[in-house]
């Protein structure tokens, strides 16, 4: 558990020294329950504040999908989840790597993708 501390508190200090502009930060973590003990732990103690977004398995555009989230209220920081349930992930991938100038010039937060090993 040692390394999953330190783990947690790097990702807090990240957020709080990337707020207020784009980052892209990749977590990575090999259980659903790890995942939500550390996301649990990060609304508790993290001070800097985050939304939360779960892709459905049917989402294509991952732009469009932070987009839709994020353009009445801009988030401090987003964690995005479900990327291991995309049934089109390949296709989801491409898109976000074709649009990849507009995730810096349009979203000022950083953005965690929790991925699945």
């Amino acid at each position: 558990m040692p390394d999953n501390e330190r783990s947690l508190r790097t990702l807090a200090r990240t957020l709080k020294l990337t707020q207020k502009r784009f980052s892209l930060i990749l977590v990575r973590c090999n259980y659903t329950s790890l995942r939500e003990q550390i996301l649990q732990r990060l609304r508790q103690e993290c001070t800097a504040e985050f939304t939360e977004l779960v892709l459905p398995s049917s989402t294509t555009k991952l732009y469009s999908s932070i987009l839709q989230q994020v353009e009445n209220q801009p988030p401090a920081a987003l964690m995005i989840l479900g990327l291991e349930s995309v049934q089109a992930l390949d296709d989801l991938l491409v898109a976000a790597n074709k649009t990849r100038d507009k995730f810096k010039s349009d979203f000022a937060f950083p953005i965690i993708l929790w991925v699945y090993r």
